[in-house]
């Protein structure tokens, strides 16, 4: 059919509605002076004016509504009179899940004949004009992104009244023509490939795909025929006569393709209208070294039981593969339903918890070029690797993947699904040779969406099945390249489509080692890699600190050597509101109900930052335990990360990894990935890029933490506008562990006037170490005043907060809480030195407090136990080297470690935090209560 059109007959005064399949004019007499309706439908305007004094000019307000695509109400034309009273319109429109009877009468939905009337009788509503996707909203009546066989169904009759007898029942054979992927469920993209052939309708995408869309008209690739430069290589202010560094073409060659439809293809794509499905080769040598060099950077010589299991023929791991050539697959019909997909977790309020440590992914790029800045990093998109045959590689780009297929050659491992990898070794392991020897290797766009994450070696299919409502998305696929040899590598797997899974790796053996003796082993590394001191990390080019930031990560990573024992946790008194040492800050009464806390940390950078979040939240925890449970409140947490250190160093996402340690938590934490902030990312790329080693030597990196620490607060403003304006505020590195009697006060009593809404400075008790400096009275002198307490209105308002104030000019909160600094064991200080902006390098290499520091190349496994036993015993002679001091602590922690606001967790589990007791792992404790 054409377009959904209708006519009307008046028949005792009654209006009565017929839909037809014409494009004919209408039978009789016809007014030929008659002015028609702008939309071009053929029906004459309604009569009348508008509120201005104006003359209508459209037929009636359904077909204004819908842009003239021939539906109509019954005013059409004057036919019936205007009615001067309707039924409201359902504010949430085609995504309303309320199916009852009696919600279905009393409102109008986008379906119903009267809607466009209704809307105009509703106040703030923003109707949804009748699309494929408003169809396909309102058919998903439990809004889970898919349509199952039943919901179509029901929907059916809605669709017919509103288009006509046009869709036909749902058959079997239908059905199955309709599930392309055979998945059981119906996606959008299949839907408009079924029916907008049928209903003539527009897709109604613009808004749903809204950034990704953007984003596809952000490159400029080079517009002389046969050029392959697929976007412009220079500065964006560069004039048009300007030579790009790649194809050497002017920059005015270098233009953004337009596309006609609702659609925009990538516009380095050769084709952009019309139905295309093509396999593109890419000429010259650009392509090829690219990819090459993404081969050798997710190559890893590791051999795993799968490449016995299919190359058995084979089954050792290659020494490298060679690309031989690129091909692009430009399929319309693949593009448009990954689109679609992609556009819809885009617009959708609660977005997925992000991972950004793909390999693959951020080989894209280090490589650089355009391609690095094609992923949305918000819905979880990434460059994963496809392993199958020349044959298979060329019939998945002409038709897609197909999930009914899934484990047809290589079987099930997490359950039913498409299965991916970040590294060529392990994609190879899958990959078959043609004739003529040559493998072919899918690099696709894949999106992760809400992912189910599981570390078992053999997990269970079905509980990978049933995973929480994971994101069925299906990849797109961007290049295909074939490579000569082979067969690639790592325990790294990645599942989507169905079942999106996050990648899959087995525990290293390093786990299972003493620490001492695996930070003997990052020494010998690094002396094999020419690095003889902690100066020389510092002044390393970004890829070469990179490596070393790995080679710590098991060793910041580890388990807790004991369970932690949430039935220790301490109750507090009832606090006193007219407390002396409170009354600048308090008036004495009590609030009627407690504040809810938002507590927000910057830069989760690893070391003992884990342990350090842990013991906070946990003290937060404790600011309501003199109430029963549950509290009254929900409280909130921001925590951030980012995949690069404040010196612009690779790291992965140390929270991300270890969330199951947190998930007491979980629901009320708010997470900020860093790496979507632009101006923090372009901070780092600047950080990586510095080669002067008189600014690494000398200088300080502090620029990334203040955009850090804006990008947090400014999301938080964001994205969670129900917070209360009178809601507490805690904002303070993470190792400045707010006292849980401190937040007890300010959360429980009444602020006076002079307090206004803050900020409040904390003042912290200084515990650099380890808790074996102990406790004594320290003059307000020697306080860390850092971190600040205030109102979430002041910071609506304000827009920002900052760590430090004058303390001369606003109010101090007493005993706020203590300042953790240089805790952990000596491998966690180091972590957390080579990411600090004023550091960049590790510990002192020393044994001994008066000796000389040790070349990486001469520590052994004695002189590694004596460094780690020097930090804990004599810290101040390695933390502080330069100035040659040397401290000997106690044995033991002098003084009442509670009255330094040392928190519950860590006074109450000595065995889970042995470095932080200046105690080695293992090592025995005296009995703390608390």
């Amino acid at each position: 059919m054409g377009d959904c059109q209708s006519t009307q007959a008046v028949e005792n005064d009654e209006v009565v509605w017929g839909r037809v399949e014409s494009d004919t004019e209408p039978d009789g007499d016809f007014d030929t002076n008659a002015r028609l309706c702008k939309y071009a439908c053929g029906k004459p305007v309604q009569p009348g004016e508008t509120k201005r004094g104006n003359k209508f000019d459209t037929c009636c307000r359904t077909c204004a509504m819908n842009k003239g695509i021939g539906i109509h109400d019954p005013t059409c034309g004057g036919a019936a009179p205007a009615p001067t009273s309707s039924r409201k319109a359902c504010t949430k429109g085609a995504k309303c899940r309320d199916r009852s009877d009696a919600h279905l009468k009393d409102v109008a939905h986008p379906l119903d004949e009267d809607y466009a009337i209704a809307c105009s009788m509703t106040k703030d509503v923003q109707p949804d004009p009748l699309t494929l996707r408003t169809i396909f909203d309102w058919s998903d009546a439990d809004g889970s992104g898919k349509l199952s066989r039943k919901e179509l169904e029901q929907s059916l009759a809605m669709i017919k009244r509103a288009c006509g007898d046009v869709l036909g029942s749902i058959t079997d054979e239908a059905w199955n023509h309709l599930d392309e992927d055979g998945n059981g469920v119906v996606n959008f993209g299949e839907f408009a490939s079924w029916a907008g052939p049928r209903l003539g309708l527009e897709l109604g995408v613009a808004k749903m795909l809204g950034k990704s869309a953007s984003l596809m008209m952000a490159s400029s690739p080079c517009s002389v025929i046969g050029c392959p430069c697929e976007a412009y290589g220079g500065k964006d202010e560069d004039d048009h006569g300007k030579k790009c560094k790649e194809c050497k073409h002017k920059r005015g060659l270098h233009v953004a393709k337009a596309t006609t439809g609702e659609v925009p293809f990538p516009p380095y794509w050769s084709h952009h209208d019309g139905d295309f499905n093509e396999l593109i080769s890419l000429p010259g040598k650009t392509a090829v070294e690219e990819f090459q060099k993404l081969l050798d950077k997710t190559y890893r010589k590791a051999y795993t039981k799968d490449r016995a299991k299919h190359n058995p023929t084979n089954p050792k791991v290659p020494q490298g593969f060679e690309v031989l050539a690129v091909k692009r697959n430009e399929n319309k019909n693949t593009w448009q339903e990954y689109a679609f997909r992609r556009g819809d977790i885009m617009s959708r309020p609660d977005r997925p918890e992000i991972f950004a440590d793909v390999k693959t992914s951020l080989a894209m790029d280090e490589i650089g070029g355009d391609k690095a800045n094609r992923l949305l990093s918000d819905c979880n998109e990434w460059y994963l690797f496809h392993g199958t045959n020349p044959e298979a590689a060329a019939a998945i780009c002409a038709s897609d993947f197909k999930v009914s297929r899934a484990g047809s050659s290589t079987g099930t491992l997490y359950g039913k699904g498409l299965y991916f990898a970040e590294s060529i070794t392990k994609a190879d392991e899958y990959a078959k040779p043609n004739a003529e020897g040559r493998y072919a290797v899918l690099l696709c766009r894949v999106i992760g969406g809400r992912v189910n994450y599981t570390d078992e070696v053999t997990p269970d299919p079905e509980v990978c099945d049933l995973a929480p409502e994971p994101d069925a998305l299906p990849p797109a696929l961007d290049e295909e390249g074939e490579e000569s040899k082979g067969a690639p590598e790592e325990e790294a797997l990645v599942q989507e489509e169905v079942t999106p899974a996050a990648e899959v790796t087995s525990l290293p053996e390093e786990d299972k080692v003493p620490q001492h003796s695996a930070l003997l082993g990052v020494y010998q590394e690094l002396c094999r890699m020419g690095l003889h001191s902690p100066g020389a990390i510092r002044l390393a080019p970004a890829h070469v600190r990179d490596v070393v930031v790995k080679l710590y990560q098991s060793l910041v990573e580890r388990p807790p050597p004991a369970p932690f024992h949430r039935e220790r946790r301490v109750h507090l008194k009832e606090p006193n509101c007219k407390n002396p040492a409170w009354r600048h800050l308090l008036d004495g009464s009590r609030r009627k109900t407690p504040r809810v806390v938002i507590d927000v940390t910057t830069g989760m950078g690893g070391g003992p930052e884990l342990d350090l979040l842990e013991i906070r939240l946990w003290e937060i925890n404790a600011s309501l335990s003199h109430l029963p449970e549950p509290p009254p409140v929900k409280d909130v947490y921001v925590v951030s990360e980012s995949a690069y250190g404040l010196r612009g160093d690779k790291k992965p996402l140390h929270f991300s990894r270890q969330k199951e340690r947190f998930k007491d938590f979980l629901p009320q934490i708010e997470h900020v990935l860093l790496d979507n902030c632009s101006k923090y990312f372009r901070e780092v790329e600047k950080m990586r890029n510095v080669t002067s080693k008189s600014k690494k030597r000398g200088g300080t990196m502090f620029s990334a933490e203040g955009i850090q620490r804006a990008c947090v607060l400014q999301t938080l403003i964001r994205r969670r506008p129900d917070l209360p304006d009178d809601a507490l505020v805690i904002f303070s590195d993470l190792d400045e562990v707010p006292s849980a009697a401190a937040i007890q006060m300010l959360r429980v009593c009444t602020t006076n006037s002079a307090a206004k809404e803050g900020p409040w400075v904390q003042a912290n008790y200084p515990m650099p170490y380890n808790l074996r400096v102990g406790c004594k009275d320290r003059p307000k002198s020697q306080l860390h005043m850092q971190g600040a307490f205030a109102t979430m209105g002041f910071l609506r308002r304000k827009k920002t907060l900052a760590l430090r104030y004058n303390i001369r000019h606003n109010l101090i909160v007493p005993s706020a809480g203590i300042h953790l600094t240089y805790t952990g064991s000596r491998a966690d200080v180091d972590y957390k030195l080579l990411h600090h902006g004023e550091s960049g390098q590790i510990l002192a290499t020393k044994a001994t407090a008066h000796g000389k520091r040790l070349d990486f190349c001469k520590i052994d496994d004695e002189t590694v136990f004596q460094m780690e036993q020097l930090l804990r015993d004599n810290p101040v002679s390695v933390a502080r080297a330069w100035e040659r001091k040397s401290s000997i602590l106690h044995k033991e922690p002098q003084g009442d470690l509670r009255k330094c606001q040392v928190p519950w967790a860590l006074l109450t589990h000595p065995e889970r935090y042995p470095h932080f007791w200046g105690k080695a792992s293992g090592a025995p404790h005296e009995n703390v209560t608390c």
